[in-house]
């Protein structure tokens, strides 16, 4: 994720084995931050066995109490994970994001 030329806010992934001391993350766990601050996770959660648009999750953490498939979701790759969750962070800072969109 990168700096939007239209946008002022800075997307970035930070792996978690970097942001969390907790040691509760694996290679394919990634905290995503928006200047600087984290506001969302995305983490390898399927197999490669199961369905491939499952592969990847995404969340905001940043919006509480989440809003199931608005504020949260499954990718199949980490390209459209990132995508999908810019996107909702996008449309939750417009004020587009309620308990109604589920």
């Amino acid at each position: 994720m990168r700096a939007d030329r239209h946008s002022h806010e800075w997307f970035a992934l930070k792996r978690a084995a970097i942001s969390r001391s907790s040691g509760e993350w694996n290679d394919d766990d990634y905290d995503v931050l928006v200047n600087g601050k984290v506001v969302g996770r995305i983490f390898e959660e399927g197999s490669h066995f199961g369905p491939p648009q499952l592969l990847w999750r995404w969340s905001i953490t940043e919006i509480v109490p989440a809003v199931p498939n608005v504020t949260n979701g499954h990718a199949a790759t980490l390209e459209e994970a990132k995508a999908k969750l810019r996107a909702a962070w996008e449309k939750a800072k417009a004020g587009g994001v309620n308990r109604d969109d589920r």
